[in-house]
């Protein structure tokens, strides 16, 4: 069976960005640049998942700009991320390509895991697995499931590194223990194909039930 590295999902992002505290009042002059680029992030967030109201991306996007300007990293990440999917702006590859990868060298997780994504799947970029390899290890190392998941795919795949099983399953095994179903699913093709371990059905369906339950198609 054909696998794909994941695309992660916008709804799974914009919550994880969104549980960051909202933003104080500043207690200083020093600290007004700061606290105004959180402002206008959190009013994106607003906006994008449109709390009490519809979503209104156009209005997310103009604060996106303004808080990625100030070098807020979750808010060059979203505005990539707008900029990839079209939301709020015409889809630009390479606006969304600037946006993440000036997102990434703040160490953001997150953004890591979309830059690697970016590289791996030749957005905006030239295709390179190695150094998509790279910024999915930092995202994994801070605990990113879908990151450890897409590692597992490259090494399944044999891109940017030789191809191997057992790599793969141990990456696909610590995603799944995360409840990411993509992972879940892999790990199950891998059990039922016995690549990287013995063949076992029991265990193949354990994980691909694992992850229908959480409705995997």
């Amino acid at each position: 069976m054909r696998h794909v590295l994941v695309i992660f999902m916008m709804g799974i992002l914009t919550s994880v960005y969104s549980q960051t505290d909202k933003p104080k009042p500043p207690d200083s002059p020093q600290e007004e640049g700061k606290d105004d680029a959180a402002f206008h992030y959190h009013m994106g967030l607003n906006y994008y998942d449109g709390l009490g109201d519809p979503p209104n991306f156009a209005k997310a996007v103009v604060h996106f700009k303004r808080a990625a300007e100030l070098n807020h990293p979750q808010a060059q990440g979203m505005l990539g991320q707008c900029y990839r999917k079209g939301r709020g702006v015409n889809r630009d590859p390479a606006k969304a390509f600037y946006w993440i990868e000036r997102a990434s060298k703040q160490k953001d997780p997150i953004a890591h895991f979309l830059y690697g994504t970016l590289l791996a799947t030749g957005q905006g970029t030239p295709l390179d697995y190695e150094k998509a390899m790279t910024y999915y290890l930092k995202a994994a190392a801070k605990g990113h499931a879908a990151a450890m998941n897409n590692i597992g795919a490259l090494h399944e795949q044999g891109h940017g590194v030789p191809k191997n099983f057992v790599e793969a399953l141990k990456w696909y095994k610590m995603a799944a223990d995360m409840k990411l179903a993509n992972a879940q699913c892999n790990l199950g093709q891998l059990h039922a194909s016995g690549r990287g371990t013995p063949l076992s059905t029991t265990e193949a369906v354990k994980w691909y039930q694992k992850a229908a339950n959480q409705n995997h198609p």
